[in-house]
C-alpha cells in the first residue's frame, strides 16, 4: 500500500507538472500567433484616414490615358495651384494607385472630393495597350480617400482661370454675346450670374479676344437663355457650353 501510494503522488507530481508546461506552452504559442498576425490598415467607406492633399474634382475621359479606371481621369480646373508659366500646367491627375481597401469606379463627369499623395512610378501599366494620342500634362496620384459629391448638394468649388472672350452672336448672358473661352480645353463658358456683389465688371470694357482672369463656379442654371428673355439673338446656333456664375473679372496684361 505504501508503494501505491508513492506511485499515486509521483503520478499526481508528474501530471501537474506536464499540466503546467503544457499551459505556458499554450500560452506561447498564443503570444506568438498574435504577435505574427499581419495588421491590416482600417479604410472605412472609402476612406484611409490617412493624411494628403485634399481637392474635388471632376471626372473626365483622357483620350489615350490608363490608370486604376483606364482613361478615367480626374480633370484639373485649376482649383489647385496655377503656375506662372503656362506651359507648366498640369492638365489632369492621374488615378495611378489606390490605398488598400478603397474600391471604387466612378462615371465621366462625376464629381469627387479625394485625398492623395502623389504617387510612387514603377513599370504596372508598361504592358497595357494604349494609343498613341498625348492627354496633356498630368500628374500621377495615389488616392487616400474618395467621397463622392451627391448631385442635390450645392457645389461651392471657386475656379479661377486665364480665359479668353470670343462673341458668340446667339449667345446670351451678364457679358450679352459675350462669353469666355478657354483654349486648354476648347470649351466655351457662358457667364449666367454675376454673384460676388452688385457692381459687374463694365460691360463695354470687354472686347473680343481679350485674356481675362475669372474665378467663377458651376452655375445651378442649366438653361441661360431663361435668365435673360428680352436678349435679342441672331439665328445662328450659340455653341454648346459650361454655365458659370461670376465672382471676379480682370484682364490680364
Amino acid at each position: 500500500m505504501k508503494s501505491t501510494s508513492l506511485f499515486g503522488k509521483y503520478i499526481g507530481k508528474t501530471g501537474k507538472h506536464f499540466f503546467k508546461h503544457s499551459l505556458m506552452l499554450c500560452l506561447a504559442l498564443s503570444v506568438w500567433a498574435c504577435g505574427s498576425e499581419e495588421v491590416k490598415p482600417e479604410t472605412v467607406n472609402n476612406c484611409s484616414g490617412k493624411s494628403g492633399k485634399t481637392v474635388t474634382l471632376k471626372i473626365g475621359n483622357a483620350v489615350c490615358g490608363v490608370g486604376v479606371w483606364g482613361s478615367l481621369w480626374f480633370e484639373n480646373d485649376n482649383s489647385l495651384a496655377l503656375p506662372k508659366n503656362p506651359d507648366d500646367l498640369v492638365h489632369w491627375l492621374q488615378p495611378y494607385s489606390l490605398e488598400k481597401g478603397i474600391n471604387y469606379t466612378p462615371k465621366v463627369g462625376e464629381i469627387l472630393k479625394i485625398t492623395y499623395t502623389e504617387a510612387t512610378i514603377d513599370d504596372r501599366y508598361n504592358t497595357v495597350p494604349v494609343c498613341m494620342a498625348y492627354p496633356g500634362k498630368s500628374l500621377p496620384i495615389h488616392i487616400l480617400c474618395i467621397e463622392p459629391i451627391k448631385s442635390n448638394e450645392p457645389l461651392n468649388i471657386t475656379i479661377t482661370k486665364q480665359l479668353v472672350v470670343r462673341a458668340t452672336c446667339s449667345g446670351t448672358g451678364v457679358f450679352g454675346e459675350k462669353w469666355f473661352f478657354d483654349e486648354n480645353t476648347n470649351t466655351f463658358l457662358q457667364p449666367c450670374k454675376w454673384i460676388a456683389n452688385s457692381v459687374v465688371f463694365p460691360f463695354a470694357d470687354l472686347q473680343s479676344n481679350d485674356k481675362v482672369e475669372v474665378a467663377y463656379t458651376l452655375s445651378s442654371s442649366k438653361e441661360c437663355q431663361n435668365n435673360f428673355p428680352n436678349s435679342n439673338q441672331c439665328f445662328a446656333p450659340a455653341p454648346q457650353a459650361t454655365p458659370i456664375d461670376i465672382w471676379s473679372v480682370k484682364k490680364v496684361k
